[in-house]
């Protein structure tokens, strides 16, 4: 088995990030449809796309960082972090903390060590900005992420909880009766 070399992301690495990010939007569309459209197949390189162009400023930003996996001289997965502050105020304690925006490891390379490494490498960056700690975003459904983070000690801090309304649809008595 070929080894994993986790590194900083640089400009020779967009084109097959860009390939990285639409399989990772693939899949969390495939997991809520309902909230994230199908792209359909893949036509052509992305090299003239706006995300070929956004990348590039990303790896330019001070307060973010873009960490690649590879493996066999190919790059394989991805993490996105960025170094964020809660404001203080009366009745909030402000926190540093790093955001997880993005993690995703091409299926055929999982269960390798690669997700664990990415995350490793975000946590010291996040760290190195002075972070107390580094949160994760990630959409919940069937066979999502969240036992991969649970698995690293990461725990639920905040839910959003979601009930569509519909003005012809049951009212909220007859929703608790069955929900």
């Amino acid at each position: 088995m070929d080894e994993i070399r986790v590194r900083e992301a640089a400009d020779e690495d967009r084109e097959a990030l860009c390939c990285l990010y639409r399989a990772f939007h693939q899949y969390h569309a495939a997991g809520v449809p309902d909230r994230l459209v199908d792209l359909g197949p893949a036509t052509g390189s992305c090299t003239d796309t706006e995300l070929y162009s956004t990348l590039g400023e990303l790896m330019e930003r001070v307060d973010a960082a873009l960490f690649v996996a590879e493996t066999g001289g190919a790059v394989v997965a991805f993490a996105e972090a960025y170094a964020r502050s809660d404001e203080a105020n009366a009745y909030r304690h402000a926190v540093s903390y790093g955001l997880l925006q993005s993690l995703f490891v091409q299926e055929a390379h999982r269960r390798r060590g690669i997700g664990r490494a990415l995350l490793a490498a975000a946590e010291r960056w996040s760290i190195a900005q002075g972070a107390a700690e580094l949160r994760v975003d990630t959409w919940e459904f069937a066979g999502d992420p969240v036992g991969f983070y649970e698995r690293w000690g990461y725990h639920t801090l905040r839910r959003t909880m979601v009930r569509e309304l519909r003005p012809e649809g049951r009212s909220l008595d007859e929703a608790r009766r069955n929900p």
